[in-house]
């Protein structure tokens, strides 16, 4: 259970490490831009390493527990079940499967940090250079929706993108160092077209 807290957690620190970045650097703008995507680029491919190399030991955590209830199971099974038609069926829940290894791609990491750093980068520019601060209490709130709709249909399901790269580490169909964390940019993105830019333009149009 450990380790998995402890992945969960690399992706946790991931997602709220650029939204940081970003922050820091409008605050204080004289941060040269480098040192953000050279932080950006650690921070998505170290976390990722250790994402990664939690796996092993997670596993053989699960599966020495997994082992350790179906041998119980084997000492006191059960007795069967007999079926309608007559037939007996023995329970048996602990079919014991080995684990894939995942691999870690220290140069598809790379690309985490600078995408994510791009994606909020261009959202927070909108939100605090493109709107007043009325504007910005309207697009926080859209934010918020756009985020809880799009969340809503990945963990219902409806919403299956397919896996970005090879090593298909998913998250309701998500890559973890990848799609989740988009979902934050592109909430600012589009609460600024559907609440700043799109009225704009229809008024300039029907007026």
């Amino acid at each position: 259970m450990i380790f998995a807290v402890l992945r969960l957690t690399c992706i946790v620190l991931f997602t709220a490490s650029i939204p940081v970045l970003v922050l820091v650097r409008f605050k204080y703008s004289k941060v040269p831009a480098w040192i953000l995507i050279a932080l950006a680029t650690a921070s998505g491919w170290c976390l990722v390493y250790a994402h990664m190399s939690l796996r092993a030991p997670m596993l053989h955590a699960f599966d020495r527990a997994e082992r350790q209830a179906a041998e119980e199971y084997m000492r006191h099974p059960p007795p069967p079940i007999r079926n309608p038609d007559g037939s007996w069926t023995v329970d048996n829940p602990y079919a014991i499967g080995d684990y894939l290894p995942e691999v870690y791609h220290p140069v598809a990491s790379l690309i985490y940090g600078p995408v994510y750093l791009a994606g909020c980068w261009f959202g927070a520019w909108l939100f605090f250079r493109r709107s007043s601060p009325d504007q910005r209490r309207r697009l926080f709130l859209v934010s918020i929706g756009v985020v809880l709709i799009e969340w809503t249909a990945i963990i219902c399901e409806p919403l299956k993108p397919p896996a970005i790269f090879s090593d298909e580490v998913l998250i309701y169909g998500w890559h973890p160092f990848f799609g989740p964390q988009l979902t934050l940019p592109l909430a600012l993105i589009a609460a600024w077209l559907i609440g700043s830019w799109l009225p704009v333009v229809a008024a300039r149009r029907l007026f």
